[in-house]
């Protein structure tokens, strides 16, 4: 079992503790300005990594910003004794876990990584350690708008397809969303 760590956060990053989303205060917020787009738009005025613990399910939720595209991800993180620890995210059934586009990241706590970069957190009051497998999906489709990636765009409107970005207030819904069905298949093991 791994044990829970305190990790330095990069050099220009800055976090705070008092963010508020759809009514629920989060753990912390970073800004970390080397994966800002470069690109105007909404993004400017977004955090790049939310951490927070989702009350209904008690499981680690994060949204984070990709260093190449300037796209957000979400991830949920879940404890060794889920049924779902250690899977692939491409081997989960849709019909368990429908999430848009689908799963498309599977991988334990990146514990090397600095806080607000890394696929990992875990809030100092937590019942449990950094031991988690995390899952999680990119909003980098070819709906999602990418804000850096110019061929993407190019691709879509080729496609006669509108793209949309997703924002942190979307992501977050998307995400506890996540964190709920996650939860339910933890119940329904333990039923059997």
């Amino acid at each position: 079992m791994a044990r829970r760590t305190s990790r330095a956060i990069s050099k220009g990053s800055t976090a705070r503790t008092d963010l508020v989303l759809r009514g629920r205060p989060v753990d912390v917020a970073y800004r970390v300005p080397d994966v800002q787009p470069s690109a105007a738009g909404p993004w400017r005025a977004e955090a790049d990594k939310i951490a927070w613990t989702d009350p209904d399910s008690a499981y680690p939720c994060i949204i984070r910003r990709e260093r190449n595209g300037g796209h957000l991800a979400y991830y949920v993180g879940l404890p060794r004794a889920h049924p779902l620890y250690g899977w692939n995210a491409k081997a989960i059934p849709a019909s368990l876990i429908d999430v848009p586009g689908g799963l498309d990241h599977s991988a334990p706590c990146d514990q090397n990584g600095p806080e607000d970069r890394s696929i990992c957190h875990v809030p100092a009051n937590a019942a449990h350690d950094d031991d988690l497998w995390w899952l999680g999906t990119r909003c980098n489709r070819i709906t999602d708008l990418v804000p850096d990636d110019k061929e993407h765009a190019a691709r879509a409107q080729q496609l006669g397809i509108a793209q949309r970005y997703r924002d942190v207030s979307e992501l977050f819904t998307r995400c506890t969303e996540l964190a709920s069905d996650l939860k339910k298949l933890d119940h329904e093991e333990d039923r059997r």
